[in-house]
Parts: structure tokens; sequence; C-alpha cells
């Protein structure tokens, strides 16, 4: 009701295979053209659980830290700092210009419903653009 969905929309679900299909293709392809693109004029966002064996923080960061951009080496270089909420260490971050890397603690492939207080936090942050 507060985020005035339709009541004839689907019903919401973790895993639609329909949304699955429709972007299976980019699947294959490299998306780092889009993001460099993005990087230019937007923060971007990557997260992952820690705890994710799927698409695994590792990968992650070896795909940030080979992407190729203005600012890849300020990315390489950067630190993994502490990422907290409420005063509690939830995860680390890595930042550079326009881009932020979290890895959030104690949670795997759906973040927000392992962690949603901490998912909350982190969409919140930013969206407002305090992310720290």
């Amino acid at each position: 009701e507060a985020l005035h969905v339709d009541d004839n929309a689907p019903r919401w679900k973790p895993c639609s295979l329909r949304v699955h299909r429709q972007f299976y293709k980019d699947w294959w392809s490299s998306q780092v053209k889009e993001v460099t693109q993005i990087l230019r004029k937007l923060p971007v966002l990557f997260y992952n659980g820690a705890d994710d064996f799927i698409c695994n923080f590792a990968g992650t960061d070896s795909w940030l830290r080979s992407m190729e951009w203005e600012y890849q080496e300020d990315f390489r270089r950067a630190r993994r700092n502490p990422w907290k909420v409420d005063g509690e260490t939830k995860g680390f971050m890595k930042r550079a210009d326009n881009l932020r890397f979290l890895v959030v603690f104690n949670a795997g492939h759906m973040v927000p419903m392992d962690q949603s207080v901490v998912a909350l936090e982190m969409f919140r942050s930013f969206i407002y653009g305090d992310m720290q």
C-alpha cells in the first residue's frame, strides 16, 4: 500500500523465472562499457554477501579491479574499510570516485533477506549520498 503497487500486479517472490529469462542474455555479455559510462556521471554501488557462494565477493572485487576506467588505480589501491550500522561493523567497503563496493557480513546471495536492517541502511545511505 505504501508503495502504491497496483492490486493486480503479480505477487512478489524472491526468485522469478520470468525475470530470470529476460536477463539471461546479459549473462554472456560484458557490461564493462555500460558500467564505466555510468560511473562517469553517477554513483554506483556493487554489493555482495560475504557468505554468497553463487556470486562471491572475491569475484566481484576481481572484476572491479580489472575494469579499465579513469579511477581504476585508485580502486585497486583502496583499502577495505569497516562499514558500520548503528555503531557495529556489518561489512567492509572499498570506494574510488563514484564506485562503492560493499561486502555485507553474515549474508549470502540474498542480502536484503539475510540482513534486512543492514540492507535498508545500505540502500538508504547510498540513495541519500551519505554512504561512508
